[in-house]
């Protein structure tokens, strides 16, 4: 999968909600979604062919060559996520205002997993702030959201590689001021080959679909 030039990634940069309470942020309509836009069906839902056993999919976002560290500050590769079904969402540890709602849909959607397949889908959360969002900010953040261990994975990465996953996942953030952005809000599920097969959009939205497409993509 290459890697997106900047002007591409720049001209998503619209639509945008801050994360300062109080705050919203007017923008004209959004351009024609570029090519690498993943199709959805209305309800959010992306209908993929089987995967080849041993061979990641060209549209895998474990395609990507980009380095993460954890907040354990282990250094990894998004294929390290492979294997199992992963939900995803980008913001900021220090947002005070969209991402603990953002988060809070995340728990909401761990909790409601039926039990025997917990172990078989991971959270992530990825920093659009990287330079405030060290791996010790993002584990001290893990302990006061109260991460389920193990199950939950923080990963900050270079300006570069955060802008090139939010382009992918068309996610869209701008800062704002020295610490606050602007965002959208966008849960994302992955299957175990790291194929997105359903985006949530918005806070506090009706999960039944996420939860759908995360059982069928375990059984995958």
């Amino acid at each position: 999968m290459k890697t997106l030039p900047l002007s591409l990634a720049a001209a998503l940069l619209v639509g945008l909600v801050s994360c300062a309470p109080d705050q919203a942020v007017e923008s004209p309509p959004p351009p024609p979604p570029p090519e690498t836009a993943i199709p959805l069906s209305p309800d959010g839902t992306n209908t993929l062919p089987p995967a080849v056993p041993g061979i990641l999919p060209e549209d895998s976002l474990y395609q990507l060559s980009s380095k993460w560290r954890t907040q354990e500050d282990d250094e990894i590769a998004l294929d390290a996520l492979k294997g199992q079904v992963q939900v995803m969402a980008m913001g900021y540890s220090t947002c005070k205002f969209a991402c603990p709602r953002l988060v809070a849909d995340m728990k909401a959607i761990e909790a409601k997993i039926p039990e025997e397949l917990q172990p078989k889908v991971g959270f992530v959360f990825v920093s659009i702030d990287p330079g405030t969002d060290t791996p010790e900010q993002l584990k001290a953040y893990a302990t006061e959201q109260a991460f389920t261990p193990g199950r939950w994975r923080l990963l900050n990465g270079s300006e570069d590689a955060v802008l090139e996953l939010s382009v992918l996942l068309g996610m869209k953030y701008n800062r704002m001021s020295a610490a606050d952005f602007a965002h959208s809000n966008i849960i994302t599920v992955l299957d175990s080959e790291g194929r997105v097969v359903h985006q949530q959009q918005g806070l506090g939205a009706d999960d039944t679909a996420t939860l759908a497409a995360i059982v069928r993509a375990t059984k995958g």
